[in-house]
């Protein structure tokens, strides 16, 4: 069975910063649980804005061979976090 894998800012740079002080860990974890990773519109705005302009290529290249996958957008799910919420 694969397992899913939901992937943040701090991993997804991380993996494309060889000068990230958690590269090395990044790329582990990219061999243990390999794409396609799951992620957030949000999350792609600030790893795109934390990569600067010389990691939107790789970080692009990413999505374009489906590595990383567009699973959760608060505009479509906005509900479930609403009651989510009201909880706490």
């Amino acid at each position: 069975m694969a397992r899913s894998v939901l992937a943040d800012a701090g991993f997804l740079v991380a993996l494309l910063s060889r000068g990230d002080a958690h590269h090395s860990w990044a790329v582990g974890r990219a061999s243990q649980f390999p794409p396609p990773w799951t992620s957030a519109e949000s999350v792609l705005s600030e790893a795109f804005y934390l990569l600067g302009q010389a990691g939107r290529a790789p970080l692009a290249k990413l999505i374009e061979r489906r590595a990383l996958i567009l699973g959760f957008s608060l505009g479509k799910h906005i509900e479930p976090v609403l009651k989510l919420l009201q909880k706490y």
